[in-house]
C-alpha cells in the first residue's frame, strides 16, 4: 500500500515537472539506456530522464517501492507484482586475458567449461547476470564450491580491466565485454556448445498504469526491441 501511493504521489510530481524516472540494472545501463535516452531526449526536448542504477535486485525494490517508472534487468524474478516484458536477446561468455596461451586455447574450440580450473572472478550476487551463472554451473558442476574464486566486483568494468591484467578469468555478458573484445583487449569463449543465452527486460509494476512520459520511452524501446532480439 505503502508503495502504490509513493508510485501515485511520484507520477503527479513527474508530470508536473516533466520528468520520468529510470531505473537499470548494469548491463541494460551501459549497453541500452543510452541510446534510449538520447532518442527520448531528441523527440521530447521538454522532459528529462532522472537514471538510477543498481543490481537487479535493486532495480525490481525501485520498482515496488515506486521510486521509478520503468526498470532495465537483467533478470525476471518471480515477482508477481511485476511486468517483464523482453526487449533484448544476451548471452554469457567467458573472458580470458589476450595471452597467447589463452589464444592458443581459443584456435582449438575450447569451450569456456573447460576452463573452470582458473581463477575466477565474479559479478555480487544481487546481479542478474550473477544469478544466471550460478544457476549454470551449479547444474554443470555439483563441486561447484570447489572453484577458485578470487575476487567479488560490482562494476564490470572494472572486472574486465582485471581480467586483462591477467588477474584471472570471468563470465560476462557478450553486449558489455564485446567492445574489449573487439579491441583485442580480451578474449571470449562460448561456454558450451549450447550458448547460454538470457534476457534483458523491460518491467514496471502490474497494478499500476504508466504515464505517458513512460509510455512514449516504452514505445521507443519496442521499437528497437525487434532490432536486439534478432542480434546473435
Amino acid at each position: 500500500i505503502l508503495g502504490r501511493c509513493s508510485a501515485l504521489l511520484l507520477d503527479v510530481a513527474v508530470d508536473s515537472a516533466l520528468e520520468l524516472t529510470l531505473g537499470a540494472s548494469t548491463v541494460p545501463a551501459q549497453s541500452l539506456l543510452p541510446g534510449y535516452m538520447a532518442r527520448f531526449a531528441r523527440e521530447n526536448p521538454a522532459c528529462r530522464c532522472t537514471l538510477l542504477c543498481g543490481d537487479s535486485a535493486a532495480v525490481q525494490q525501485m520498482l515496488l517501492n515506486g521510486d521509478i517508472h520503468l526498470g532495465f534487468v537483467g533478470s525476471a524474478d518471480d515477482r508477481q507484482d511485476l511486468i517483464c516484458e523482453p526487449i533484448a536477446e544476451d548471452r554469457l561468455v567467458l573472458i580470458t586475458p589476450n595471452t597467447p596461451r589463452f589464444a592458443a586455447l581459443k584456435a582449438q574450440g575450447t569451450l569456456g567449461r573447460e576452463l573452470f580450473r582458473e581463477p575466477f572472478l565474479f559479478r555480487e550476487r544481487g546481479s542478474g547476470t550473477q544469478k544466471v551463472i550460478d544457476n549454470y554451473i551449479s547444474r554443470l558442476r555439483p563441486d561447484a564450491h570447489s572453484l577458485r574464486v578470487t575476487a567479488y566486483v560490482s562494476d564490470p568494468a572494472v572486472l574486465q580491466q582485471l581480467v586483462a591484467r591477467g588477474s584471472g578469468v570471468s563470465i560476462l555478458s557478450l553486449l558489455a565485454v564485446r567492445p574489449q573484445v573487439q579491441a583485442g583487449q580480451l578474449l571470449q569463449f562460448e561456454l558450451d556448445e549450447q550458448p547460454l543465452e538470457r534476457s534483458i527486460y523491460m518491467a514496471w509494476r502490474k497494478k499500476s498504469t504508466p504515464g505517458e512520459l513512460a509510455r512514449a520511452f516504452a514505445a521507443i524501446v519496442r521499437q528497437q526491441a525487434e532490432k536486439h532480439l534478432s542480434e546473435p
